[in-house]
């Protein structure tokens, strides 16, 4: 079992060269869990990203998702070794 967590702290700056639109500062929490059993070819991996569901813009102003999960499934057919 694998897994792993990240923060992400963007300071507030400007986003034009004119310093007239200014955006606040935002942190962005994730993390994410993998696990495959040691007799089946198959991993699972479940992913979250934005976990505290921040309103927040990126770099052009759009809106960012807010809680977003993912979940995959990866298997090997053959004799592919692991």
């Amino acid at each position: 079992m694998d897994w792993s967590a990240d923060v992400h702290y963007l300071a507030d700056n400007f986003l034009d060269r004119y310093n007239t639109y200014w955006i606040g500062s935002r942190t962005l929490v994730g993390a994410w869990i993998s696990f495959a059993p040691r007799r089946w070819p198959v991993r699972v991996s479940l992913e979250g990203k934005n976990l505290g569901d921040r309103r927040v813009e990126d770099v052009a102003g759009f809106p960012l998702p807010g809680r977003t999960v993912f979940i995959a499934c990866e298997t090997h057919v053959g004799s592919t070794p692991r």
